[in-house]
């Protein structure tokens, strides 16, 4: 009996808690969950040096949405992929743009070696 009640109460909690919208969440979770995706993006990024494709996308968010549920936080994978998808394009501009930056900083490196 008392197990029954307790399950129903945890049902309750968590029915309350899948609702949840990122704009809902604490300025501290956002962070959190912003820090973790831009952690896993690095680490899957420093062994290509490229732009992450989309399989590498599902499996950032899959990890992501991993840690967010050992975490406690009851939000649905739709809105956390919505937003990190976002950021995801954000930081892959800023490769390109550094690596952009990058060729052309050797190139004129190099022009500057050729003319002494």
């Amino acid at each position: 009996m008392e197990a029954e009640r307790n399950k129903t109460n945890d049902l309750k909690k968590r029915s309350y808690q899948v609702r949840k919208k990122w704009s809902e969440l604490s300025p501290n979770q956002k962070r959190r969950i912003l820090a973790d995706a831009r952690f896993v993006y690095d680490s899957i990024t420093s062994t290509t040096n490229q732009p992450m494709t989309n399989q590498e996308k599902r499996t950032l968010l899959q990890r992501v949405f991993k840690k967010i549920r050992s975490r406690g936080v009851w939000i649905p994978f739709r809105e956390v992929g919505r937003v990190v998808s976002s950021r995801i394009r954000k930081w892959n501009r800023r490769m390109k743009a550094r690596q952009i930056a990058n060729t052309s900083a050797e190139s004129d490196e190099n022009k500057i070696a050729t003319n002494e």
